[in-house]
């Protein structure tokens, strides 16, 4: 009213219910045991990816970490807690060689879908299929969604050797378990991460993530 009545200097509109759309937070992907490594992977690296878009604030992996595997709290609950406008929540599904992406990006100030969700089949043998696919799918429902440009920039190498990047996803599992536990126990864990990262590092020598994981 008073940019309307008094001239005052317009100013950007907030979003509706206050949260910005911009600030993004991407929930871990649900899905049964047989595909949970794969789930938790794919979360973070479409954390990472989205980190690189400058015009988006995305929750880091620690944040939205505490509402993994609890379904039953409302979006719009956990939309007002990590002061995010818009929710990325996934589901893997396994079909025989495929597994099914379902995605949904949903307002965090009502918890109500915005759009339609956007499903699609990938080769199951293939996790950099799998992870790419659902990165460009997500880009293009934000870009949908906040309107203006939403381009990700090149990321670091990442590997195409599927059992590579197994190896890494199950050992930053048992990081996150061993950062959970004291003593001798959380130093057997660790050096069993080290293991699997050691396996990852001789399969795919020239990918950067099990040397820095060590």
């Amino acid at each position: 009213a008073y940019k309307l009545t008094a001239g005052g200097k317009p100013v950007p509109l907030a979003d509706s219910g206050g949260l910005s759309k911009k600030r993004i937070a991407v929930l871990y992907f649900q899905t049964g045991d047989s595909l949970a490594t794969l789930a938790d992977g794919l979360t973070e690296a479409l954390i990472e990816n989205l980190n690189t878009i400058p015009s988006l604030a995305v929750i880091s992996a620690g944040g939205v970490g505490q509402y993994r595997g609890n379904d039953s709290i409302p979006p719009e609950d956990i939309g007002k807690a990590l002061n995010a406008g818009t929710l990325v929540k996934g589901t893997l599904d396994q079909q025989g060689d495929k597994i099914r992406v379902s995605i949904r990006l949903l307002d965090g100030n009502s918890g109500v879908d915005f759009g339609d969700p956007k499903s699609f089949t990938v080769d199951g043998r293939n996790f950099a299929a799998v992870r790419d696919s659902t990165v460009t799918e997500v880009a293009t429902l934000i870009r949908e969604r906040i309107g203006g440009e939403v381009l990700l920039k090149e990321q670091r190498r990442a590997t195409s050797n599927n059992d590579a990047w197994l190896l890494v996803q199950r050992a930053e599992r048992l990081r996150k378990s061993a950062a959970a536990t004291k003593g001798d126990s959380a130093l057997l864990i660790r050096a069993q991460a080290d293991t699997l990262l050691a396996q990852a590092e001789t399969l795919d020598p020239k990918w950067p993530d099990p040397i820095i994981g060590r």
